[in-house]
């Protein structure tokens, strides 16, 4: 693994606001576990890198793309748009 690579929330997302400064519309970015740099579907991860980046003023799109969990039924998830998140039952 690159040591380029941000795996921590916070490391994303200040990659993420990076972009939005350098003119990025929106970002395709994949969720890492913080312990080990795998690729993570966990709910948490991915709204604390949302939650940091619009806190931030950050304007960019995020775009987290669906990995397998993501296709395991859930009684409760997450919608993230550019402006708001919502849960969806």
């Amino acid at each position: 693994m690159s040591d380029a690579l941000p795996i921590t929330p916070e490391q994303i997302t200040e990659q993420a606001i990076a972009a939005a400064k350098a003119g990025a519309a929106i970002l395709h970015l994949h969720a890492r576990d913080p312990r080990d740099g795998r690729p993570s579907a966990d709910i948490p991860v991915r709204w604390a890198v949302l939650r940091n980046s619009k806190l931030a003023g950050c304007s960019i799109d995020l775009l987290f793309p669906p990995s397998p969990s993501d296709y395991v039924p859930r009684k409760v998830g997450l919608r993230f748009s550019k402006n708001a998140v919502t849960p969806s039952l």
